[in-house]
């Protein structure tokens, strides 16, 4: 993807996208390929994250279907060619992914019924309303990865080049190898019948 380029190098902002961009491409094993062109994209929250990341998926050719609270945000959605819909509609939209990039308990028991995507990946902190929602959306085939994993990007990149020292390139290198991560914790979570959240607080050195 070359979406990154956008921004300067060593933006954190940037890895934090490409990290969540990561993990929507490697949802692979639903549409058996890594391109997310053609696919359709409810993105719920236009801040900087949630504008940023909406940029590379228009990038990528994904549609856009996107909302924030703040109605001035519109804009961002007619720069993108996307769809804008109210905060409480959006995640009842007929999309194949929705991507949470704002405020958290989202979804709720109540609203993870209307859900009709089949993924919930994105960049948001705390995105269930309560634990159980994970069971829910198990129960329903729809797959989620929890937030410290789809998120990870801007962590993972402080810590290599703040703490470890290593150079942008490594840096990227290991923002971008969350796509194994995400590859282990689905398959497993798979063959072990849980859902995503339990397999990924049961992972060594999970938050």
């Amino acid at each position: 993807m070359e979406g990154p380029r956008l921004l300067r190098e060593g933006d954190t902002l940037v890895v934090h996208w490409t990290g969540s961009a990561v993990s929507l491409q490697d949802l692979r094993r639903l549409y058996g390929t890594s391109s997310l062109g053609g696919r359709s994209i409810a993105v719920v929250g236009l801040g900087r994250v949630g504008a940023g990341l909406a940029r590379l998926l228009a990038a990528e050719g994904g549609g856009l279907t996107v909302t924030d609270i703040d109605p001035d945000k519109q804009k961002i959605g007619d720069e993108l060619g996307a769809v804008w819909r109210a905060p409480g509609e959006i995640l009842a939209a007929d999309v194949d992914i929705v991507v949470p990039a704002a405020l958290g308990s989202l979804p709720t028991r109540r609203t993870a019924e209307d859900l009709r995507c089949r993924a919930v990946v994105g960049p948001a902190n705390n995105q269930l309303a309560t634990p159980d929602v994970a069971d829910l959306l198990h129960q329903r085939d729809i797959i989620w990865l929890p937030d410290y994993v789809a998120g990870a990007g801007g962590v993972i990149n402080a810590v290599s080049t703040e703490l470890h020292r290593v150079s942008a390139d490594e840096a990227r290198a290991r923002v971008r190898a969350i796509e194994d991560t995400v590859d282990d914790l689905l398959d497993t979570a798979q063959r072990h019948g849980q859902t995503r959240r339990r397999r990924g607080a049961s992972r060594p050195g999970a938050a």
